[in-house]
């Protein structure tokens, strides 16, 4: 993966930027968030808004909070009735 100079700086930038609209001080470790930190994340959500930092900080906080809700929301779906498991195979591929 191709990175420019200008795009690393816009990677510290966004980071920056993600942990002051998330309230931290400094991105996790040793933990699931920490991935969220990665240069390569941060640069997917960067070049996806067309290298404007505050739109990618936006959309990574969005994203963030929506991927962190996932293994709650994967257990509730384990947890319901078979009937909705079996629809769930009938009308998704």
């Amino acid at each position: 993966m191709q990175i420019s100079a200008e795009e690393d700086a816009q990677i510290a930038e966004l980071k920056r930027e993600v942990l002051k609209l998330q309230g931290l001080r400094e991105a996790p470790t040793n933990c699931w968030s920490a991935q969220y930190y990665t240069k390569g994340r941060l640069l997917c959500w960067l070049r996806g808004r067309n290298n404007n930092v505050a739109k990618a900080a936006t959309w990574a906080v969005e994203c963030i909070e929506y991927l962190d809700q996932q293994p709650e929301r994967a257990a509730r779906f384990v947890a319901t009735r078979k009937s909705f498991h079996d629809v769930r195979e009938e009308h998704i591929l």
